[in-house]
């Protein structure tokens, strides 16, 4: 990791740099996007995201929220001047899966609940279409911070 990891994160465009040293979310296919001093995450639709028929795969649904945590994390550090060496080490991911996940794009956003020097709390959504709708998922995760 950089310390620049979200300097290419630019006010109207998407930021693939912050995810280019993962091969999961590269894998995955999973970008960034801005938006005043939010970031969230977008995954466009891909047939080997399928599970079951019509639905994403539950994991694949799972690391969306995982990752969108996860940059929420690193970007907070980075608009704090902070530098993150290394990704924040998940201690734990509960994810509740409110309705299925149409074979359409994903996009997901985290809130930081608390931060200590060591531990973090957040909260992640996944919706698809508009974010006021009812999310797929929801999750809670806890972090190692590792600086």
């Amino acid at each position: 990791m950089t310390p620049d990891l979200f300097s290419r994160l630019s006010e109207s465009g998407v930021a693939e740099c912050a995810l280019d040293n993962i091969p999961y979310a590269e894998f995955l296919g999973f970008s960034l996007r801005r938006k005043g001093n939010d970031v969230s995450l977008h995954l466009r639709f891909d047939p080997m995201h399928v599970g079951s028929p019509g639905r994403f795969h539950g994991g694949v649904v799972g690391a969306v929220l995982e990752f969108a945590a996860m940059a929420e994390l690193m970007w907070r550090a980075y608009q704090a001047g902070n530098t993150i060496e290394t990704l924040p080490k998940p201690i734990s991911l509960t994810v509740d899966y409110l309705r299925e996940a149409r074979c359409i794009d994903l996009y997901a956003s985290a809130i930081i609940v608390r931060q200590g020097r060591r531990v973090a709390s957040i909260r992640a959504t996944a919706w698809q279409d508009e974010e006021q709708k009812l999310p797929v998922a929801e999750a809670q995760l806890h972090f190692l911070m590792r600086h």
